[in-house]
């Protein structure tokens, strides 16, 4: 605490908690959900030495490491020696964090005595809210020396791991019902079961709350080597109260029921929660192709978002039991890539999809009905809207159902392919693969070759490209400069498009993919038989 005193120097090197359990040290603590510094255990348990292989960065003989606890998700540092000296703790800082990324905690760039420069390393979230996860109000990180790697408990049974205090951290465990151990305390117990593999038990304690006083709960968390849902494994964790993310499998085996992995970038599964979520609202998806990215709801225009990082059904964007809905509004709900889901800083559509690429867009879509006045409701874009240059973006649309993809704006310069394909209702469900091969070596005269794939167009059950035979035409909005595609830097947009990037599809997306080439006609046919046979585990019946 800082002492009394009558000395008229401020007392600024202490910090001390009021009532409320506001922290003085850090006036700029948001304290919504009480956070506090948590310390990472490093396990020297009465006084034995640290454990080995731990980086510098966080090397317990010379800092102590906090995590801010649970609202928040910063990480901290501050030598032994100067704990109680504000101006010597440091905070971790990455401006390009990402889901799967963390700039390096061992470059003195990674860290900055600014509190407001913090960035935070997980998404939270408190137990009741719209989303739990990946982990629930954290109590308590301990290093487990035999795995080195960091496991975190949070409120009831939630549990995730990390190579590093900064992450990434990866959700193990979750269940909303179980009974409370949330607060690790290897002085109940350590055993080392196995070093190789390793196969350690640690005792865990907490509180019920229960009876006015409370009782205590003791447990013992069982930790062997798991399951990694990536490679060519399905892409999806048993969490124990559901399962998180699609049960697709990314293999080049070309296996029955698999989906290709050469050249995948992005695959979003919007029932990420499982049929029996229950939720209306959902703050994000993640990218099972690498963890690399998310897709959030916004309200406003293509170049100018809002509101985002939740759904507003009264403002077009809203989960039903298939996945995401979008519905034509004045506040342009919609759907957009970001980089992460702890910053929410903007990620653009992958390199592919720019300037005169190649790349392929899968969907699993239903269409429920036209956009108002005859527009062009939107279903993916990038690329910049705004250029009279012409041939900036990249969107696919509709017009009264029937398919349009064009390279810009409606309000801009560009070419198009009008597809022959239009939604015969507004209850059947689709298969619809938009692959784009670039032209080379023709300069400013080259003309892509676009193929629009779709399930059951012609024929129920069979792919049928629906760009067949049709001319690379001008838009309606003047002829651009160049025949050649110059898509810019974008993001990837889902739901928006048409005359000013404002226009909604009213429409549903159960899945969006994408591809960094263009996916041969064998390939497709391969995604359609499977996507088909995981579509039916979730109602939907493709044409």
């Amino acid at each position: 605490k800082c002492a009394a005193s009558s000395s008229s120097t401020p007392c600024t090197n202490a910090g001390y908690l009021d009532s409320s359990h506001s922290s003085m040290m850090w006036k700029a603590l948001a304290l919504g959900m009480g956070e506090n510094w948590a310390w990472v255990n490093f396990g020297n348990q009465d006084g034995t030495t640290y454990p080995s292989g731990i980086s510098s960065a966080f090397d317990p003989s010379v800092y102590t490491t906090f995590m801010l606890m649970p609202g928040d998700g910063s990480i901290a540092r501050v030598p032994n020696a100067s704990i109680l000296d504000i101006t010597a703790w440091q905070y971790y800082t990455c401006p390009t964090i990402t889901q799967s990324y963390r700039c390096d905690p061992g470059g003195s760039a990674s860290w900055t005595s600014t509190f407001a420069s913090r960035t935070p390393v997980i998404y939270l979230a408190y137990t009741g809210s719209t989303f739990n996860g990946p982990i629930i109000n954290p109590y308590t990180i301990l290093y487990v020396k035999e795995f080195s790697s960091y496991l975190m408990l949070g409120q009831s049974y939630h549990a995730a791991w990390a190579p590093s205090p900064v992450g990434p951290w990866t959700t193990v465990y979750r269940s909303s019902s179980a009974t409370a151990t949330n607060m690790l305390a290897p002085a109940l117990g350590y055993n080392v079961i196995s070093t190789n593999p390793p196969h350690v038990q640690v005792g865990a304690t907490s509180n019920t709350y229960e009876g006015g006083q409370g009782s205590p709960t003791f447990a013992i968390w069982d930790l062997v080597l798991g399951q990694n849902p990536g490679s060519e494994a399905f892409q999806s964790q048993n969490l124990y109260d559901w399962v998180s993310g699609a049960g697709y499998q990314f293999s080049d085996s070309h296996a029955a029921g698999t989906f290709p992995r050469n050249g995948l970038a992005l695959s979003f599964d919007f029932l990420d929660a499982g049929i029996n979520s229950g939720l209306t609202n959902w703050p994000f998806f993640l990218d099972r192709a690498s963890n690399s990215a998310v897709i959030s709801a916004c309200d406003g225009s293509y170049t100018a978002p809002t509101n985002c990082g939740r759904m507003l059904p009264t403002h077009g964007t809203t989960l039903n039991n298939y996945g995401i809905n979008i519905a034509n509004s004045e506040y342009y709900g919609h759907f957009r890539t970001f980089a992460n889901a702890m910053t929410m800083a903007s990620a653009n559509a992958p390199s592919a999809m720019q300037g005169n690429g190649s790349y392929s867009v899968v969907e699993v879509v239903r269409y429920e009905g036209a956009t108002p006045y005859s527009r062009c409701g939107g279903m993916w874009s990038t690329g910049d809207t705004t250029s009279s240059a012409g041939n900036t973006a990249v969107q696919l649309c509709q017009t009264d159902g029937k398919l349009e993809l064009n390279w810009g704006s409606m309000a801009q310069p560009r070419y198009r392919y009008l597809a022959n394909f239009t939604f015969p209702n507004t209850s059947n469900w689709y298969f619809i693969v938009t692959t784009v091969q670039a032209q080379t070596g023709c300069g400013s005269s080259c003309t892509p070759a676009a193929k629009l794939w779709v399930g059951g167009a012609v024929t129920p059950g069979v792919i049928a490209d629906v760009n067949a035979g049709i001319s690379w035409t001008v838009g309606q909005s003047g002829t651009p400069a160049n025949l050649t595609p110059q898509v810019a830097a974008g993001t990837l947009v889902l739901g928006i498009g048409g005359y000013g990037q404002q226009d909604g599809s009213d429409m549903t997306t159960a899945t969006t993919m994408v591809y960094s080439r263009a996916l041969t006609y064998p390939e497709v046919q391969m995604m359609y038989r499977s996507m088909k046979a995981k579509m039916v585990a979730r109602g939907v019946t493709l044409q």
